[in-house]
């Protein structure tokens, strides 16, 4: 789950019990981001006497953690991912705005947002923050995938070879984000695209093995497992990847933070590159 930054900023005026207010006498809500800790103050407002505007540079909410459950086909794309209008649809008082929040003036009470270039400017009362600080579940379920899949491709590479897998997939990784959508502002260290490409890696080497997936909620009641073929869960875990890349290149900033795009590209290279450095085909390149 990702931790939020939530902090709020009222006008001077209001401190002093004098509310400064919209043309429908109300007060004005801003909220930046619309991750758990915004859309829960979204939420919360909802029935509130004030103007809600919610300002995120996705048109949805994105929940990580069912990623892989989307992967395997037991979700459905709206079931992790939302619309944020869908979301807050019943609250009249609540109005969504598409766009990257660029400067906020804390004297003159207003922001600037960039919706495909083109800039508004948004007054508000009172101003929420919630963009996030750390994107953990994205971290852990790296961790989780690297912990599933890495063992195997170690074990058959050799702990040097394998490093040295990782280290290229991560760097052709890298190259993609940056070759796909070079004006990203995704942090772009290649760790997830390495990560990728030992997924890729393992599809190439073993796709016809059994991977043992936990279903929240349905194996916490049967106490089983789902058991799918390597093939399948990383083919459609691909596929996701494609479909939230091609998304995110037609919205404003990136879908979660995220570089799908060096995912895509760490797993392209990892499911080339691993036949070719396995032990039998090395050896053989060698004698050649």
């Amino acid at each position: 789950m990702t931790t939020h930054t939530v902090t709020t900023a009222t006008s001077d005026s209001a401190a002093a019990g004098r509310e400064t207010t919209g043309p429908s006498g109300r007060h004005r809500v801003a909220i930046v981001g619309c991750g758990f800790g915004g859309l829960f103050a979204a939420k919360r407002l909802g029935h509130a006497a004030v103007d809600v505007t919610v300002i995120d540079r996705s048109n949805h909410h994105l929940f990580q953690p069912l990623l892989y459950q989307l992967a395997t086909g037991i979700l459905s794309e709206g079931d992790i991912a939302p619309p944020i209008r869908d979301i807050l649809r019943h609250q009249p008082n609540t109005n969504v705005v598409l766009g990257e929040v660029v400067d906020v003036d804390l004297d003159a009470h207003h922001i600037t947002v960039d919706t495909f270039g083109l800039r508004s400017q948004i007054p508000y009362d009172s101003l929420i923050v919630a963009t996030g600080a750390n994107h953990w579940s994205h971290l852990l379920g790296n961790m989780l995938l690297l912990w599933v899949f890495g063992q195997a491709i170690e074990n058959a590479f050799g702990s040097r070879m394998y490093v040295s897998f990782y280290l290229v997939c991560g760097t052709a990784a890298s190259i993609a984000q940056y070759l796909v959508d070079p004006n990203s502002t995704v942090l772009n260290l290649g760790a997830s695209g390495a990560v990728a490409g030992v997924m890729g890696g393992y599809l190439a080497m073993y796709p016809t093995s059994t991977i043992s997936i936990f279903v929240w909620p349905l194996s916490l009641f049967t106490g089983r497992d789902l058991r799918v073929p390597a093939w399948l869960m990383l083919g459609l875990w691909f596929a996701v990847q494609v479909i939230l890349g091609i998304n995110g290149l037609s919205e404003v900033g990136n879908m979660g933070g995220v570089g799908y795009w060096a995912h895509i590209g760490g797993f392209v290279t990892g499911l080339v590159l691993a036949p070719l450095v396995r032990p039998g085909v090395r050896d053989s390149l060698r004698t050649a």
